[in-house]
């Protein structure tokens, strides 16, 4: 459904916009915190862990610790939307084919347009 395709496409891009607001935000928190510390203002987190006094080593290993259950949380996340993705690829794949008996073009599994067949199982007497 288009509506839909198009209300989700305009919630991710609200995420989207907030992410990058907390990005930059994260970028300038990191570059003060360098700054305090004496590191360059680039630094990663397990740099700020080894080089941080200790009252902040603990929150910051804590910090890295969650950032990684994040990340293979939404790796996890890509992985089933991929499957999806070509799970549906393929249930478009099958009805284009039931549908289309006029040899257009249509889309496979794997995304690629190719000729459709001229002939349709609806065509078919059971």
């Amino acid at each position: 459904n288009l509506d839909s395709l198009k209300e989700v496409i305009g919630k991710e891009e609200a995420l989207f916009k907030v992410f990058r607001e907390q990005e930059e935000q994260r970028g300038r928190t990191a570059a003060d915190l360098a700054l305090c510390l004496g590191l360059p203002k680039n630094t990663v987190l397990p740099v700020f862990i080894n080089d941080a006094p200790k009252h902040l080593a603990g929150p910051l290993t804590e910090l890295l610790a969650g950032l990684t259950n994040s990340l293979e949380e939404l790796a996890e996340t890509n992985r089933l939307n991929n499957l999806l993705t070509r799970q549906a690829l393929g249930v478009n794949e099958m009805i284009f084919k039931i549908i289309n008996s006029t040899g257009e073009k249509v889309y496979n599994t794997k995304g690629v347009i190719e000729k459709g067949h001229r002939i349709s199982i609806l065509d078919k007497k059971a």
